[in-house]
C-alpha cells in the first residue's frame, strides 16, 4: 500500500520562506520521526473509491493513526543566507551516524556551498581559521546549478550557501554539531549555541570528501550511505516498501488519489503501484 507524508515547516533564520506571522521557514520536512520516535503520516486525503481499501487494510495493520519507525529523512531546504558550518556524526560508525545528499532543485546564479577541507588541511588548521574568523580559508568551495547533485558521508564540514532549494535525503539521525554560525544573531538578539569540541571530534579529513555529480544523481553504491536514489521515470511504476517518493513539478496518482506536487508518498507493508506525471526521485532503504 501507498501513504501519502504529511509535511512538517521548519523555522530556520537563514531560510526564504515566510510563514503567517513573518517567521523564517528553511526546512520542509516530508519524511521524518517526530520526537526521535517515528514518521508521521496523513491518510492520505478521503476514503472514497478504490482507496478505500488500502485505508481499511492500513488501519488494521496499525498504519494509520499510529506513528511507524522509519530510517530516512527527507527534506527540503529553502535557504536565503548560508547555513553554519557543521559536522554530522557516524564516520567511524556507530547509531549516531549520518550521511546526507543533496539534490539542487533550484540555484541562483553563482550559487556555492563549502564541503570538505581544502587539500592537506586538517582539524589544526581549522580550528585556527575558527579563531580568526575565516573558516572559508580551509573549506573547499563548490559552485552549484540546478541539477547537480552531492553526497556528503559523515564527518564531512559543510556549509550549504544562500538562494538555493535542495532536496536532502539522510539518514535519519538528526544530530548536527555547528563550528560556526557566520556570527549571525537570532530573532532574540543571540546567537545560536555551537559544538565546536564535538565537531572536531567527528570531522574526518581523509574519508570527508564530498562527491559532486554535474547533471545526475551520484552513484551511492560502496558508500555505507544506507539508501539509494534515483530518479522517478514518468509513467507506472510500483514504489516498494520502505521506499519514498518525492515529487518536485506534476503530479502521482495512487490507490484513487490525484496528488498535486510537491508531495512525497511513502510504500508500506509491501508498497503499491503509483503513475508518475512529472519530476520525482525515490529513496529507498538499503538493507544489508
Amino acid at each position: 500500500m501507498i501513504l501519502v507524508c504529511s509535511p512538517r515547516q521548519v523555522g530556520r533564520p537563514w531560510g526564504s520562506l515566510r510563514d503567517q506571522s513573518g517567521g523564517r521557514i528553511g526546512e520542509i520536512w516530508w519524511l521524518y520521526e517526530s520526537g526521535g520516535e517515528s514518521v508521521e503520516l496523513a491518510e492520505a486525503g478521503g476514503s472514497a473509491g478504490r482507496f478505500e481499501g488500502t485505508l481499511q487494510a492500513a488501519r488494521e495493520k496499525g498504519l494509520i493513526g499510529r506513528r511507524i519507525p522509519f530510517p530516512l529523512l527527507v527534506k527540503t531546504l529553502h535557504t536565503e543566507d548560508i547555513l553554519s558550518v557543521q559536522v554530522h556524526p557516524g564516520a567511524g560508525g556507530g547509531p549516531l551516524s549520518k550521511a546526507e545528499t543533496w539534490l539542487f532543485l533550484q540555484a541562483v546564479p553563482g550559487a556555492r556551498v563549502y564541503a570538505g577541507l581544502t587539500g592537506g588541511a586538517g582539524r589544526i588548521d581549522l580550528e585556527r581559521a575558527l579563531r580568526t574568523g575565516d573558516p572559508a580559508a580551509v573549506l573547499e568551495a563548490w559552485d552549484v546549478r540546478a541539477g547537480d547533485a552531492m553526497h556528503l558521508p559523515p564527518g564531512t564540514v559543510h556549509a550549504l550557501g544562500g538562494g538555493i532549494r535542495v532536496l536532502e535525503v539522510q539518514q535519519n539521525c538528526d544530530v548536527t554539531y555547528r563550528l560556526y554560525d557566520w556570527d549571525r544573531v537570532g530573532p532574540d538578539g543571540s546567537r545560536r549555541p555551537l559544538q565546536v569540541e564535538e565537531a572536531l571530534a567527528c570531522i574526518d579529513p581523509e574519508g570527508g570528501r564530498p562527491v559532486l555529480s554535474r547533471r545526475g544523481i551520484p552513484d551511492l553504491r560502496g558508500t555505507g550511505a544506507g539508501y539509494t536514489l534515483n530518479v522517478a521515470a514518468p509513467g507506472s511504476m510500483v514504489l516498494g516498501e520502505d521506499c519514498a517518493l518525492y515529487m518536485e513539478t506534476g503530479a502521482v496518482s495512487a490507490g484513487g488519489l490525484e496528488l498535486e506536487a510537491p508531495c512525497c508518498l511513502l510504500g508500506a507493508a509491501g508498497g503499491g503501484v503509483c503513475r508518475v506525471g512529472g519530476e520525482g526521485y525515490v529513496a529507498c532503504v538499503r538493507r544489508n
